[in-house]
């Protein structure tokens, strides 16, 4: 079975955590938020698909450890 370890680096796993988090706060859609993480991460459908299934349960933390991400936005 291949990981998304062995897919995605660290810096696209923040990407797609940020992106998530951009789509849920502005209320996008589910079809933008998965564009949306395509294009922010360099990736494809399938391993935007893989990375909510796999790292669903890490969204708390990943906002626990990034409080402020939402202050490059305003």
């Amino acid at each position: 079975m291949i990981t998304l370890e062995n897919v995605i680096n660290e810096d696209q796993m923040h990407k797609l955590f940020e992106a998530w988090a951009y789509c849920d706060h502005f209320d996008k859609s589910t079809e933008f938020m998965l564009q949306y993480m395509q294009d922010k991460a360099e990736i494809d459908l399938d391993t935007s698909l893989q990375f909510l299934q796999e790292y669903g349960p890490n969204r708390e933390q990943w906002y626990s450890e990034n409080i402020n991400w939402l202050e490059k936005y305003n």
